[in-house]
């Protein structure tokens, strides 16, 4: 799968899981955005849609590849 993801979205998936890393060993610190996307969300609210949409934008921010997952089971991707 790394094969397919190109030497740039490598790098941003690589910075955004040693940034959650870091945040596994800061107590208190502001949650990472790896931390933010993987959140349930809460009850339907408006901090609730502003914390789904920052979510969205921290994964589009990451620019992975069309048809990345083409190949994968919807299941797989969905967990």
């Amino acid at each position: 799968m790394t094969a397919r993801l190109g030497p740039d979205a490598s790098a941003r998936l690589a910075a955004l899981a040693a940034a959650a890393d870091d945040d596994d060993e800061a107590d208190g610190a502001e949650p990472s955005a790896l931390a933010l996307i993987k959140s349930v969300p809460g009850n339907v609210s408006l901090e609730s849609m502003l914390t789904e949409i920052a979510k969205l934008d921290a994964v589009r921010a990451v620019e992975l590849p069309d048809g990345l997952f083409v190949d994968v089971a919807p299941r797989v991707v969905a967990a």
